[in-house]
């Protein structure tokens, strides 16, 4: 669980002789997307608490969501930015690129049964105004090259 390592590794910065002031968040290709997802989630937690999306009844089912799964001893505030480089923030479109490729989209629907759930980007449109200020606290770059055809 990326919230659960996150949280160790700031927790253990002193013994791994990291600097608390400099603790960047990286993820390239999958690891952006769950460097997106815990950042927002994290965002969100911090805002809402366990009002969390509210207005979203279906990611309120999402025990990680709520609270009910993640480690609440670390804060954004103390990674001093988050890096995203070619990352699929949007699986909605993801699954077409990847259905034209050859990959049958029933395939990939049962190993991602709800797609716009589990996208950063859907999880960020939806983030409380209170949210998304904790959120544009810390800086954040997502890096992405023109001839990536395989993330969209």
């Amino acid at each position: 669980d990326v919230d659960a390592g996150v949280a160790w590794t700031l927790s253990n910065l002193s013994r791994l002789e990291g600097d608390p002031h400099n603790v960047t968040l990286v993820g390239q290709s999958a690891g952006a997307h769950l460097v997106a997802m815990v950042v927002a989630q994290r965002a969100a937690l911090e805002a809402d608490g366990d009002d969390v999306l509210a207005a979203d009844v279906a990611i309120r089912r999402d025990p990680a969501w709520r609270g009910d799964s993640v480690s609440s001893n670390w804060r954004l505030g103390q990674l001093r930015q988050w890096v995203g480089i070619a990352g699929p923030y949007n699986l909605g479109p993801l699954i077409e690129v990847l259905h034209a490729r050859g990959l049958d989209r029933r395939l990939i629907r049962q190993l991602i049964p709800d797609a716009q759930h589990l996208s950063p980007a859907v999880r960020v449109e939806a983030l409380s105004l209170a949210a998304r200020a904790v959120l544009a606290s810390r800086p954040c770059l997502l890096a992405h090259g023109k001839a990536d055809a395989t993330v969209p």
